[in-house]
């Protein structure tokens, strides 16, 4: 932080608002040195602070690794349509579906099929 932003951040009434650097100088490093400051309390903030950092990064770094994965498990999924459209596609040309019909013949759509008798 400049010299003038601390001297209006902290309202210096001691240091002119046309004050040179060399001016300024003696009026900050008073106030400075005046400045309590629970040495306890700014240790357990800052400690508190790096944990919610490090918090975050896991955070972020979890979110990044879902990601990749659902993106990995689409492209595994569109992989499989694009086989699945080719071997229709192979079978139609060798006349085994009709077409439209996809894997399952026309003929065996919705049909149960029956257990067979046992011949004596």
């Amino acid at each position: 932080m400049s010299l003038l932003r601390y001297r209006k951040v902290y309202k210096l009434g001691d240091a002119p608002a046309t004050a040179t650097k060399e001016d300024l100088l003696p009026a900050v490093s008073r106030h400075f040195a005046q400045q309590v400051v629970d040495e306890e309390e700014v240790l357990l903030k800052f400690v508190l602070a790096v944990q919610k950092h490090n918090k975050q990064m896991q955070q972020r770094q979890l979110n990044a690794a879902l990601l990749k994965q659902q993106q990995l498990s689409m492209a595994q999924m569109q992989q499989m349509q694009m086989q699945q459209a080719q071997y229709q596609q192979l079978h139609q040309r060798l006349g085994a579906l009709p077409p439209q019909a996809g894997l399952q013949p026309q003929y065996l759509k919705g049909a149960v099929m029956k257990p067979q008798q046992q011949r004596r």
